[in-house]
């Protein structure tokens, strides 16, 4: 805060200087000090509509949003679309959407009756109705039926009438106020979540109109009015890109003249075969025996009847008569020409919107096939998932999941698949027949019947080579496009149900009921050492303890007597109420069962007054955490693993608080969540728009303590910026003001302040009010004072505000209700008194005496709106204010498991390191599950032989007992050790302890972490996706690496690719330390560079425990260079974290550019002609033949681009083997001797000796220099 305090007193004392002027472009971005932020901080409305403001759409009138709403309701299914769809003239039973029952006559007592189409119109008229409120609710549209119209704010006193100007308009409401605050104007017909539907449609709807706008202009500017009018009436992107097509073609040449025009220079002309077609004449020949494509179109749609024309020549002879004019345009004889007319007829019918539509809609979108291939590159990958695919043949489009889309288009982008999208042989004839018979002629001369065969060539090449392809790529991006907004909601909800969990409480005795909220949390995250962190009840560390505690994988092994006793000591000092730890590797399985037995023991010893739960916990919350900068700054002294446990207790006690922290200011830290297999696929800031609604809808669904949050910033502010008509920069504001003035006791206050209402004024307010829960949960409060009230101008205390009510969701508005149904139902007088009384629990229940439905209706008589869902509201809060909406059991369990608690099936997979996945018959299964492992066999278990029998050969192996990699225990069982009785016999005569295998895991058995294996052949293959015909051909290639038991946060048992697929998901500049192939003493490193860009590393470890861990010396050889470390803390600290920051600053510097080499050479030659050869332009870019090093193009001629290698070592960058310690210096040093090499200078220096280069001269830089000309940036910056 004094850091911000003086940046704003310095741009104060600056006479007109700005942020921009005094800070670096990056900490104006990260801290919003920008002239956007700034507008954005001080306009009244809410801050992330603003933000969306340049993608949505001003409407001029509610007939303006009625019509888009209507739009909506064709797009879209809502919660009764089905219903709104179903008509017909038999009679049904009418229903009541308000409670989804038929009405009942009260004389008859049987349901009324309507016609089912009487139906359909009354339920879309109704969704049509609330789909409208909502769009003028969210752009501020007055509409007199649901009294949105100006509303000044309550209790404001205003100085003068300029400043009620200001306040005095339709407010713009958020989507969370929508939802709680105005429930009588958007249901029974729309669910909450359709709130957001009906926003995001806005931003589809508005990209609509901009797009059928420059359509329309573009017909315009040709006159062509029949076109511009279909794109004013354009109710679809498909309908849109029809028309693009037509124009296209159409108008290719005139468009491409308008351009150069416009651009006062002629560039190259792209070859246009259809104008090369109509200067041979051969459009005219065209017409002379086809349709035009309208007339086609007209015919298809039953308006018009058209029929061709027949030439009296044969198609050979007359098309003879055009060569002679055809041959300058490459048309040569008659074939040639035939060929170029069934090509332009072809053309043509494929660009006309109208039969493109007809095609789509009739045949394409219902019975479209999908066909995989798999391609050459696909069949030597090392990732097999791909060739799920390989039996796709012919499926219909709409029998793929949406899962299976996206899975098939990455793998279609990375070069395994061709997929292909076409209909089958009898629905192509069947469209070519129908086709045929609205444009061949009727004639059956054999004159005519070979003009239909010219005819039918036309139509088969229009369907086959141009319109299939066109709706193929079009199908499959609709497909993928839907295929996301399914996984980004996935993903929504999944983040949803993680903020959903209820804080950690507990029962006592027999108290079942009353639940008590712990006021000392303590966490233990393991490592070297464990850190033990206990919390206050606000957050606060009180206490912690470092102990480097002997565990082994053992879950039954006892614990080492010193450290037992220490821990008892701990927990004796400081008794906690609960114990979380961390779950990361079998170790921490271990621990547990250590610490269960520990807690038991405590309890009889009366260390603790009960047995405590001891929780395993998910870590990747608390890992971020523990590597970001908000924990430096609180904690700058805390090694990373107590700042893990930290975390882990802050999250135990509020999970909502503690997961906000991921998204503090510009933080992407939440992407690094694993909520569902494929949201790699969606663009990030698709994601991290679907992830922040998730915190928005559930910080509004439990309210934020303001108060707490103002004096706690560092635990409990990071909420405020998902309060409706909050975002990061008004809510940093609010609180900065909050803590400097004190603190909020009732609501309106915060009208009064000005400071305040210079960005939170009549429309933010009632945005954002109802969800601050106003309590004395600071250091700041008065002493004397309740909520709700403060001391008056004679010094006495007197109601403010709401009174007791500032304590509820209740909204300001609705207090003059809440204060009525008191009175009511306490038949007393109002105030502040009978507020308090009725919202005891001892008088709550003359709440339910009251007849709201009668005072709902009296309400909107008098003028005051509908308010049946806010009377429902208002008495709930009366009985419980700001009851916490967050469940307390499992979401996926039985009763009898705490929300906070873990399954069998989630403990394992945390402690492993393991996933689920879903079957298509919608069963969770294991990712290990029909995985190959490789396994060592720890027990053999014989079965006895005949009496009669040698006794050495009576020990027959029944059962193996094994270890896999990660620890797990496998069995194989004797029916599995091979497909014949032969390969059983065989493999029992050889198999022996220590011995390797090869197996197959067909299942797990998550409670004893035990897997069952398979040893036949054909399951291998099959798990590994080998034809056993051809496995005597091709091995199988897949590199096997040894899992080790490492526990580090950065270590991961993963190959190579995996690990590119986690970094995919991951920030720049992180990195995953992985097994290595090499051997036992090596461990490999791979870095994310950038999306798409790895550069690896290989350790070569010293001095090793044992085979299985870490050695005491680490040595990692950079571009010829090694350093060594002790430990993985430090390589990482010292090596790779340096090399990553590296990176960045490459990347981020402004002469670099991620282009490919081509478009980088091109780039320096135009720069240069532009130049008129006077500056050397140069650039950096990926060397994308060696991933992680870079290479410096520079221009010294007129088209030879030279190309130089940079590489990125700990020191700096290494260029000509010197190795510059920044940016800067290397391009100096690059522009004092860039021609050095070119005269035969070379590099100074030469073997592996590296030297700094000396300070550049004065004026190097200086203003004579020609160097570079523009910046060049990646593509669009």
């Amino acid at each position: 805060e004094d850091e911000e305090g003086e940046e704003e007193r310095a741009v104060e004392e600056g006479k007109g200087a700005t942020y921009e002027g005094l800070y670096e472009p990056a900490l104006i971005q990260e801290y919003y000090l920008s002239k956007e932020d700034e507008e954005i901080r001080d306009k009244d409305e809410p801050e992330r509509l603003q933000e969306d403001a340049a993608v949505r759409w001003k409407y001029a009138s509610v007939e303006e949003a009625r019509k888009a709403a209507m739009w909506m309701m064709e797009k879209e299914t809502f919660k009764w679309s089905e219903l709104a769809r179903d008509e017909g003239d038999d009679m049904v039973n009418v229903f009541d959407l308000e409670t989804e029952a038929d009405v009942i006559d009260p004389e008859t007592k049987q349901p009324l009756k309507m016609t089912r189409s009487e139906r359909a119109q009354k339920t879309r008229e109704g969704t049509l109705d609330k789909i409208t409120n909502v769009i003028c609710y969210l752009n501020g549209i007055e509409k007199e039926d649901i009294k949105h119209g100006p509303m000044p704010p309550p209790e404001k006193q205003f100085e003068d009438e300029e400043e009620r100007k200001g306040d005095d308009v339709t407010p713009v409401f958020d989507v969370p106020f929508i939802v709680k605050y105005r429930q009588e104007y958007w249901k029974p017909e729309l669910r909450a979540e359709e709130i957001w539907m009906i926003y995001d449609l806005e931003i589809k709807w508005a990209a609509l109109q901009r797009k059928k706008a420059k359509v329309e202009e573009l017909f315009n500017a040709q006159n062509d009015v029949r076109s511009a009018l279909k794109a004013q009436h354009a109710e679809s992107d498909e309908d849109l890109a029809d028309l693009q097509v037509l124009f296209e073609l159409k108008y290719a040449e005139a468009s491409k003249g308008q351009e150069q025009n416009s651009k006062g220079h002629r560039r190259p002309v792209k070859y246009n075969k259809f104008a090369m077609c109509e200067k041979a004449k051969l459009l005219e020949l065209l017409q002379r025996f086809t349709l035009q494509p309208v007339q086609l179109a007209e015919n298809l749609m039953g308006y018009e009847n058209h029929t061709p024309s027949d030439p009296a020549e044969e198609p050979g002879t007359l098309a003879c008569d055009y060569v002679p004019h055809a041959t300058q345009f490459g048309f040569g004889d008659a074939t040639g020409v035939l060929a170029g007319v069934r090509w332009m007829g072809a053309k043509e019918l494929a660009a006309e919107p109208a039969v493109r539509t007809r095609i789509r809609n009739r045949y394409f979108a219902t019975r479209a096939r999908v066909t995989c291939t798999v391609t050459r590159k696909g069949q030597d990958a090392a990732d097999t998932s791909h060739l799920d695919f390989k039996n796709t043949q012919g499926v219909l489009h709409h029998e793929l999941t949406e899962d299976e889309v996206l899975r098939m288009e990455k793998a279609q982008q990375e070069g395994l698949l061709k997929v292909q999208v076409r209909m089958n042989h009898d629905d192509h004839e069947e469209l070519l027949r129908e086709l045929g018979r609205h444009y061949y002629s009727p004639n059956m001369d054999p004159v005519a019947q070979e003009w239909n065969q010219v005819r039918e060539h036309i139509l088969r090449e229009a369907l086959e080579q141009q319109l299939y392809p066109q709706l193929e790529v079009e199908l499959l991006s609709t497909r993928a496009r839907f295929a996301r907004r399914s996984v980004a909601k996935a993903v929504q909800d999944g983040m949803e149900r993680l903020l959903r969990v209820a804080p950690y409480s507990y029962t006592r005795g027999h108290e079942a009921k009353k639940r008590v909220v712990p006021k000392r949390i303590l966490a233990v995250s393991y490592g070297e050492p464990s850190e033990f962190v206990l919390i206050d009840e606000r957050g606060e560390v009180v206490s912690f303890l470092s102990i480097f505690l002997v565990v082994s994988n053992n879950a039954n092994a006892p614990w080492r007597e010193s450290d037992k006793n220490k821990i008892i000591q701990y927990l004796q000092k400081d008794p906690p109420e609960v114990i979380v730890l961390g779950a990361s590797g079998l170790k921490t399985r271990t621990l547990k069962e250590q610490l269960d037995k520990l807690v038991q023991e405590c309890d009889t010893k009366g260390v603790l007054d009960r047995t405590i739960d001891v929780l395993l916990a998910d870590t990747n919350v608390a890992y971020k955490y523990a590597h970001s900068q908000r924990a430096t700054r609180e904690f700058p002294r805390y090694s990373q693993s107590r700042l893990m446990a930290v975390s882990l207790a802050r999250r135990l006690q509020d999970p909502l608080r503690e997961m906000a922290g991921l998204c503090v200011g510009r933080s992407e830290d939440v992407l690094s969540l694993a909520l569902h297999p494929l949201q790699g696929m969606l663009d990030k800031g698709e994601r991290m728009r679907f992830l922040q609604r998730a915190f928005v809808n559930v910080v509004n669904e439990v309210g934020v303590d303001i108060n707490l949050a103002a004096d706690k910033q560092h635990i409990a502010a990071n909420t405020v910026q998902f309060v409706s008509g909050m975002g990061p920069r008004k809510a940093a504001q609010l609180l900065k003001i909050i803590q400097t003035k004190g603190c909020v006791q009732y609501r309106s206050q915060l009208l009064e302040d000005r400071d305040i209402t210079m960005f939170m004024r009549n429309c933010v307010w009632r945005n954002t009010v109802g969800f601050f829960r106003i309590t004395t949960n600071t250091s700041m409060w008065g002493e004397s004072l309740d909520v709700g009230q403060r001391y008056n101008d004679d010094g006495d205390i007197e109601m403010a505000g709401g009174g007791p009510l500032e304590g509820t969701r209740i909204h300001p508005d609705s207090y003059k209700f809440a204060k009525k149904m008191a009175s009511d139902a306490l038949e007393e007088e109002e105030g502040e008194v009978c507020l308090k009384r009725v919202m005891h629990p001892s008088k709550s229940h003359t709440l339910d005496e009251l007849l709201l439905d009668t005072y709902a209706v009296h309400l909107e008589e008098s003028g005051h709106g509908r308010k049946k869902h806010t009377l429902t509201d208002i008495t709930a809060e009366l009985k419980h204010p700001f009851a916490d909406p967050r469940r307390l059991h499992h979401i996926s369990a039985g009763s009898g498991v705490r929300a906070w608690e873990l399954t069998k099936r989630e403990e394992f997979n945390l402690i492993m390191g393991e996933s689920d996945r879903e079957t298509k018959g919608g069963v969770l299964v294991s990712t290990l599950k029909d995985s190959v492992a490789h396994v060592k066999v720890v027990r053999v278990i014989c079965r006895g032989g005949r009496e009669d029998q040698d006794p050495n050969q009576q020990q027959i192996p029944a059962k193996i007992i094994c270890r896999l990699e990660n620890g797990l225990t496998g069995v194989l069982e004797s029916e599995f050790f091979g497909d014949t009785e032969q390969e059983r016999k065989h493999f029992q005569s050889i198999v022996k302890e220590d011995q390797i295998l090869a197996c197959v895991i067909m299942g797990v058995q998550h409670e004893t972490y035990q897997v069952d294996l398979n040893h036949r052949s054909s399951a291998i293959a099959k798990a590994e996706n080998v034809n056993l015909a051809d496995q005597s051909k091709k091995k199988i290639t897949k590199v096997l690496f040894v899992r080790r038991n490492i526990t580090h946060p950065h270590f991961q048992n993963v190959s190579r690719s995996k690990a590119m697929t986690l970094l995919g998901e991951m920030q720049r500049g992180e990195f995953i330390i992985r097994p290595s192939s090499a051997g036992m003493s090596m461990l490999s490193v791979t870095r994310k560079v950038y999306d798409g860009i790895f550069a690896d590393l290989q350790i070569h470890m010293y001095e090793q425990p044992n085979k299985m861990a870490v050695g005491r010396v680490l040595e990692v050889e950079v571009v010829g260079t090694k350093h060594r470390f002790e430990d993985l803390d430090e390589l990482a600290i010292g090596l790779l974290e340096p090399l990553g920051e590296l990176d960045q600053k490459m990347i981020d510097h402004d002469k670099f550019t991620t282009q490919d080499a081509e478009a980088i050479k091109n780039k320096l030659r135009e720069m240069k002609a532009a130049a008129g050869g006077r500056t050397t332009p140069y650039a950096f870019g990926f060397n994308r033949a060696q991933q992680g090093s870079y290479l410096l193009y520079w221009l010294p001629g007129s088209r030879t681009v030279q190309e130089e290698n940079v590489r990125v070592v700990l020191e700096g960058y290494r260029y000509r083997r010197i190795v510059h310690r920044s940016m800067t210096t290397l391009i100096n040093y690059f522009k004092q001797h860039a021609t050095d090499i070119m005269s035969g200078g070379g590099a100074p220096g030469g073997g592996r000796s590296e030297r700094m280069p000396p300070p550049p001269p004065q004026g190097a830089m200086g203003p004579q220099s020609t160097w570079g000309g523009a910046a060049m940036g990646p593509p669009g910056g």
